[in-house]
């Protein structure tokens, strides 16, 4: 009787976690306003961000300079300033990347503003202006959020 009991609770408790881990975000798919999307963010050298994201599907080159890079599957790029090997911006087109109140692509332009009231929006676009910082864009199509990136100073 007792290595049911035991089986059962053992049972139970592997239910209970795996049911909060259907719950939980995952430590990729979160966007930290400001920051970093999934862990990458202006400002890394392009092997940190293929540390952090893996392996591109395409990388796209001008004149032997690095432009971009696409994680297609995922939905993530990082951008490039012309001849320089830091990445500038950092943007996702992923409803699975979601910031910390909730926003992500897919969420109406007014749903940015309320958890964002600071933000400069125009009715294509609502964004966080950081001076010598990561500014954060979200960008509107149809009054929903299309793409989010992070932009370096």
């Amino acid at each position: 009787m007792a290595g049911a009991m035991s089986n059962r609770a053992l049972l139970s408790a592997a239910a209970v976690a795996a049911t909060l881990g259907a719950f939980a975000p995952s430590a990729t798919a979160a966007i930290t306003v400001g920051d970093n999307i999934a862990g990458a963010k202006p400002g890394m050298s392009f092997a940190q961000v293929k540390k952090t994201w893996g392996k591109p599907s395409d990388v796209n080159r001008s004149g032997g300079k690095l432009v971009d890079a696409l994680w297609g599957k995922r939905k993530l790029e990082a951008m490039f300033s012309y001849g320089k090997t830091t990445v500038h911006t950092v943007s996702t087109h992923s409803p699975k990347q979601v910031t910390a109140e909730g926003v992500h692509v897919g969420s109406t332009a007014a749903a940015v503003q309320a958890a964002y009231p600071t933000a400069d929006c125009t009715a294509r676009s609502c964004f966080l202006f950081v001076e010598d910082g990561i500014s954060t864009g979200f960008n509107f199509t149809h009054g929903k959020v299309d793409s989010i990136a992070l932009v370096g100073p």
